[in-house]
């Protein structure tokens, strides 16, 4: 199957010879006014046929490099550029991150410990006894 990526393409009609771009813009303008109108299938090409789909495939939970290889796109760029999160999705996360519990913050701003009560800790004094002893 892998080497036939390499001599049949994609989308085709005969399994030989590719579409042109010209006949699936016409194939998917076909599709759509069917489905839609004249009038709204004019505002949609296979582009954001491939963003439609990296935004459902970002809500289906499909991982990025999912995502990147089912658009078949080479690099990350597009996808952090198109995978859109839907509204109710960004509200729950921000949501979600207004009530989390967040215990690992790290404060780089602190006074660096001196070598000695930082020797305690390492055998194992707790902070108070390391302070005590200290004193």
């Amino acid at each position: 199957m892998g080497q036939q990526r390499r001599v049949v393409p994609l989308i085709s009609a005969d399994n030989k010879r590719p579409l042109a771009a010209g006949q699936l813009d016409s194939m998917l303008q076909l599709i759509l006014r069917r489905l839609i109108g004249k009038v709204n299938a004019s505002k949609y090409s296979w582009h954001s046929a491939r963003i439609y789909l990296a935004c459902s495939l970002l809500a289906a939970g499909a991982s990025h490099a999912q995502i990147q290889a089912l658009c078949r796109w080479q690099t990350e760029d597009s996808l952090r550029v198109y995978a859109r999160l839907n509204p109710s999705s960004y509200r729950e996360l921000l949501s979600r991150a207004a009530s989390a519990q967040v215990e690992s913050v790290s404060v780089g701003s602190l006074p660096p410990l001196s070598s000695e009560l930082a020797i305690r800790q390492l055998l194992g004094l707790s902070l108070v006894d390391a302070l005590a002893a200290g004193a």
